[in-house]
């Protein structure tokens, strides 16, 4: 998998690490999380492109800092009914 400078999100979602060393396979959860919070359609379809539906759904459900509200939206959208 590329690294996550190489694959167009707006680098100031990750203005607080070293771009060089995010991984997308090994830190998913906080590059969902980062991109569900504060990212733009542009960052959330690059999102949809790189995981799938049940992973990016399965981060957002775990997230505690993701509201209960924007949970329920992403459970509709993503066709999850749990």
């Amino acid at each position: 998998m590329q690294k996550i400078h190489t694959l167009g999100f707006d680098e100031t979602l990750f203005w607080d690490v070293n771009l060089e060393k995010i991984d997308p396979e090994v830190d998913s959860f906080y590059i969902i999380k980062r991109v569900i919070l504060r990212g733009d359609k542009k960052d959330r379809n690059i999102l949809y492109s790189l995981y799938d539906n049940q992973k990016i759904l399965e981060v957002i459900l775990k997230s505690r800092e993701i509201p209960e509200s924007l949970k329920e939206i992403y459970q509709m959208a993503l066709g999850e009914n749990t």
